[in-house]
């Protein structure tokens, strides 16, 4: 489709443009050519504000080709960085499996950073960590009046 054509050749007015027509984010290749969709095609490219331009629009980000990859294991293949972290920050994929492709290709960069996501998730669901920091983060809402902290949901909301 010509929203693909354009995520693939990072042709971000061009993609702005069909997302703006209302073209059906979510079409897919044929079998043939592996049942990709306009995300994989611009990760493939390493065109990160078209990444993201499809990531806002809404296109269905989990989607797996019919080789059993994601946009998170096409990032980690290519090793590149940058659009990894903006799939990791939107919560695309499966982060241990984009790990074993990026072993897989001797994608050391992008390695580091699922090594370095992995570690961050499990820190995030440490109960010990958790409960150590309980008390600080108590202390710390204590001292908001209730402006300061109306200002500081507000801030974190937007």
């Amino acid at each position: 489709t010509p929203l693909m054509i354009a995520a693939e050749f990072g042709q971000l007015e061009v993609l702005q443009y069909f997302i703006k027509m209302k073209a059906d984010l979510n079409v897919r290749t044929s079998d043939e050519n592996n049942n990709m969709n306009a995300l994989h095609y611009a990760v493939i490219d390493g065109s990160a504000s078209c990444v993201e331009t499809l990531l806002k629009a809404g296109i269905k980000k989990n989607e797996h080709t019919s080789t059993g990859l994601d946009a998170l294991d096409f990032a980690a293949r290519i090793d590149n960085v940058i659009i990894l972290k903006i799939l990791i920050a939107w919560g695309v994929g499966d982060i241990d499996h984009a790990l074993f492709v990026a072993k897989e290709n001797g994608s050391f960069n992008s390695m580091e950073i699922l090594n370095k996501a992995i570690a961050c998730k499990k820190d995030l669901f440490n109960k010990a960590k958790i409960n150590a920091l309980q008390g600080n983060i108590i202390m710390d809402l204590k001292s908001f009046d209730e402006k300061t902290l109306h200002e500081v949901i507000k801030a974190f909301l937007n």
